[in-house]
């Protein structure tokens, strides 16, 4: 079950250092702490939300942290619900992860039933610490921050102490004095460990780093007050000697005294504070439509700070950027009830803060879109061009095309002229067979005439003639036959060449498309050669059949 540790302190009272110590001992205080200034240089350990509603709820009902007279009874019941509901929702959102928590903010000495019904509500279990100092120190401390009368002081302390110790009686409680906490530290750490139940961990030296032992420039022995105090003031001293907090019927006793004299006492400065309230009331009046304490009053702020006439903006603005920033009062209500304006945000300074970030993305947005139009008009031209060049891409695309096909027939009609020429050369190579054929029977005929000369002598002489002739004619077919065989062999190379170029020629056309440019170049010259070669085959052809034929003729 989540455990809520409420530390229910006057100012000054010690209870930012012992926000800090619990802190280290592993309480979480929310997410927005007050931040520290000079005068809790190691922070408040405040949260911001807690604090804001709190601040909030005393001055909607015409009261302030300083007000000893305030008590829950001015807050009416429907009221009081709404502040339960913003408690609880507080409560959530800042704790909601947490197991053990602490809320730390004087004011809830006197607003701790709004809290408490909040954790009910959310069935959030409770314990409460109360820690606390020489009313007398507390007292000197506040005349230096705040320059209040000893008097005023001390009736401010009374009332929170009462008050916290009074409202707190239902919970499981300790009470834990400024100087022990400081002079005795790790009694006090026992006492705390003791009390919340949290692990122990090596956190002694981290506290002793923390604690500042310098803080506390007042040291007053406890008991050093004159009789002429009040006797409620007394008795309550006395009771803190004794550490008497449990016996209840006294501190009731004491607490009656301090109701009592707060209504017949005396003191001038009682007796300023009532003639003051008609005053006060007053200024309420003139406020009491103001939902936003910190609205900026433009004439009273102009009136307020002299040196702002040559400020050329509104001052508004002014105090926006900077007069809040150096501790301005935005108007009179501020002024008069002391308001920490840096504490606080207006509803139109948020909407200036709006306005400028608004501003600024408006003009980023701005050039983002003129950089985005000159991208698009860039683009545009470029598409153009690109459309453009693809237009005349697609133009020489198409006349290469024709080129290549005109290229392609021009082959295909080149192939059936190789296969017509290789017809022709298949023909004419079946009469060159047949030629040699008939030499070769020739050849055998004149063996067979030899043979015949050899066996007949008679008829040698008549054909002896005969017999020349026919070697003549024997050495003309061998001279034709050697060139024949030159020409057969000058053929067949000339086949070689021919099936090179052929092969050539088929690679190039496999590879056509990566090389359309070189066949563009080189295709006149392709067949500037292949016509060559054509008209010299020709006559390498025909003159050998010319000479067999002359020769037949002779024969």
């Amino acid at each position: 079950m989540k455990t809520a540790y409420f530390i229910l302190g006057m100012h000054r009272s010690g209870t930012s250092a012992l926000g800090g110590v619990l802190n280290i001992m592993g309480l979480e205080f929310g997410s927005e702490l007050m931040k520290a200034d000079e005068g809790n240089p190691k922070g408040y350990f405040e949260n911001n939300f807690v604090y804001r509603l709190n601040k909030k709820i005393l001055n909607e009902h015409n009261s302030k942290w300083d007000d000893y007279s305030f008590t829950m009874d001015k807050i009416s019941d429907s009221n009081k619900n709404i502040y339960i509901k913003e408690a609880k929702s507080i409560i959530m959102k800042e704790f909601r992860y947490a197991e053990n928590f602490a809320i730390k903010d004087p004011r809830i000495c006197l607003l701790f039933p709004i809290w408490e019904q909040a954790c009910h509500d959310l069935k959030i279990n409770i314990k409460i610490i109360l820690p606390f100092r020489n009313p007398k120190e507390v007292a000197l401390s506040l005349k230096k921050r705040n320059n209040f009368s000893m008097e005023q002081s001390l009736l401010l302390w009374t009332h929170y102490f009462l008050s916290a110790e009074y409202l707190s009686r239902k919970y499981k409680r300790i009470f834990l004095s400024f100087d022990e906490l400081l002079g005795n530290t790790e009694k006090v750490l026992e006492q705390l460990y003791a009390f919340s139940g949290l692990e122990k961990h090596q956190s002694l030296g981290l506290i002793d780093n923390f604690l500042d032992h310098n803080i506390k420039n007042n040291n007053l022995l406890l008991g050093n007050f004159t009789k002429s105090i009040p006797t409620f003031l007394q008795n309550l001293v006395n009771l803190l000697k004794e550490s008497k907090f449990d016996d209840l019927d006294r501190i009731d006793s004491i607490r009656n005294d301090f109701n009592f004299s707060l209504e017949m006492f005396q003191h001038d400065e009682i007796r300023r504070e009532l003639s003051d309230r008609e005053e006060i009331r007053k200024k309420l009046a003139l406020f009491e439509e103001i939902k936003d304490i910190t609205i900026v009053d433009e004439p009273y702020y102009r009136a307020k700070y002299p040196d702002l006439k040559r400020y050329k903006g509104t001052l508004s603005e002014h105090y926006f950027r900077y007069g809040k920033k150096e501790g301005r009062y935005p108007n009179e209500y501020c002024e008069y009830y002391k308001i920490d304006v840096k504490q606080e945000t207006a509803r139109d300074e948020e909407i200036y803060h709006n306005q400028i970030k608004f501003k600024a993305l408006l003009k980023s947005k701005i050039d983002e879109i003129s950089v985005l139009l000159l991208k698009k008009e860039k683009l545009e031209t470029y598409l153009n061009d690109k459309k453009r060049l693809n237009e005349e891409l697609v133009e020489k695309i198409e006349h290469k095309i024709k080129e290549v096909t005109a290229f392609v027939l021009k082959i295909e009609n080149l192939e059936k002229d190789l296969q017509k020429e290789k017809s022709l050369n298949y023909n004419l190579e079946q009469k060159i067979k047949n030629k040699i054929e008939e030499v070769t029977t020739l050849v055998l005929k004149k063996e067979e005439q030899e043979s015949l000369l050899n066996d007949k002598q008679e008829l040698a002489s008549d054909l002896e003639e005969k017999i020349e002739n026919k070697r003549e004619k024997m050495n003309s077919l061998l001279l034709e036959k050697e060139e024949l065989e030159k020409y057969l062999n000058n053929k067949e190379k000339l086949n070689i060449e021919l099936k090179n170029k052929i092969k050539q020629l088929d690679k190039n056309l496999k590879n056509k498309s990566k090389e359309i440019f070189l066949l563009n170049h080189n295709i006149d010259q392709i067949l500037e050669d292949l016509v060559s070669l054509k008209e010299n085959r020709c006559w390498i052809y025909t003159k050998p059949i010319r000479d067999l034929q002359q020769s037949l003729k002779g024969k």
